[in-house]
């Protein structure tokens, strides 16, 4: 039994690349998911272009249909090349994407050349940008946020400055400042500062112990012998 199989090929524009690890065993370079793009960075150039542009201009038409643009740019994609300012509704150049490469049934282009140079662009790159712009303004704020250097030579933005300004404040002279309220204790061992900081409890007091008290002897009569008569008398053997 024979199955046969019928081999499809894919669309213009899509590009594949096989994650084979590099032959020389001494190379650094990445691969796998470590060699994934998952930044923001390699769009800066093309969001900074786009910004720019929407904020000199006042009015902006379509290169396709020639209809006005919105001024804050919602839904206008604009050509990544550097030099040409040619802008489009997603629309108009998603048609005529599709129309360019006679895909009748897809739904989404992958790539087209721009109405303004004719050079090739990705359309996936497009609505990236397009996306970033319109959906991601506290990642464009980041991106564009000034960088300062540390001492040892890391870049951190302002916001992570803010958060080690502390740090530093204590990092320099060793210690807290006083309205932390935190107070040094004097150089001393362990047991004394466990002293200085628990109180000791006050040891209830001791009760005297009553001594009984003897009662003296009572004193002793003398004995008294009286003259008496037989003093005198003779004794008679």
């Amino acid at each position: 039994m024979t199955i046969l199989i019928r081999a499809q090929t894919l669309r213009p524009g899509i590009t594949v690349i096989l994650d084979a690890p590099p032959n020389d065993e001494t190379s650094k370079a990445l691969s796998g998911i470590r060699a994934l793009d998952v930044g923001y960075s390699a769009l800066k150039p093309q969001i900074e272009k786009t910004k720019n542009l929407f904020e000199t201009f006042d009015w902006l038409h379509c290169a396709i249909c020639h209809g006005g643009l919105p001024s804050g740019g919602a839904g206008a994609l604009v050509c990544s090349t550097e030099g040409c300012n040619a802008a489009s509704h997603i629309e108009c150049l998603s048609t005529a994407f599709l129309l360019a490469e006679g895909e009748a049934d897809a739904i989404l282009p992958t790539s087209g050349s721009c109405p303004g140079c004719n050079i090739e662009l990705q359309w996936a790159e497009l609505v990236k940008e397009l996306s970033l712009r319109m959906r991601g303004a506290k990642e464009v704020e980041d991106l564009f946020r000034e960088r300062r250097k540390r001492k040892k030579g890391v870049e951190v933005t302002e916001s992570d400055g803010e958060a080690e300004s502390s740090t530093d404040e204590a990092d320099e002279g060793g210690r807290l400042p006083e309205e932390d309220g935190w107070h040094e204790l004097p150089e001393s061992s362990a047991d004394e500062a466990e002293q200085a900081i628990i109180p000791k409890k006050p040891s209830p007091p001791k009760k005297r112990s009553k001594s009984k008290r003897v009662a003296p002897p009572p004193p002793v009569a003398e004995l008294i012998i009286e003259e008496s008569d037989w003093e005198g008398a003779e004794i008679i053997a």
